[in-house]
């Protein structure tokens, strides 16, 4: 089973901590997979890994038929980045 997370991405039972990106190529989110894990080749992920970081990239377009979760996982990541950063400044006192 295959479920994208806001902070990763679950396969079968084992976790990899991924984030999501819209930039780069235009409407499609990029997936950024941690360069400690092997996370394995999935049927219909187009995917290389970066030779400079060792990060595993995974495009996402569209016509892709993970791109609706993949997207959803995407807003999740944008909220919870959000509420973190209002929670440091409310927090914030000098």
């Amino acid at each position: 089973m295959l479920k994208f997370m806001y902070n990763g991405i679950k396969l079968e039972d084992k976790f990899y901590k991924a984030c999501y990106s819209d930039e780069g190529v235009e409407d499609a989110i990029t997936i950024y997979v941690t360069k400690y894990s092997n996370f394995p080749m999935v049927e219909g992920l187009q995917q290389t890994t970066d030779l400079i970081t060792g990060l595993r990239v995974i495009r996402v377009v569209p016509n892709n038929k993970f791109y609706k979760e993949v997207l959803e996982a995407y807003n999740k990541q944008q909220t919870h980045n959000t509420k973190t950063v209002s929670n440091l400044y409310a927090n914030f006192k000098c």
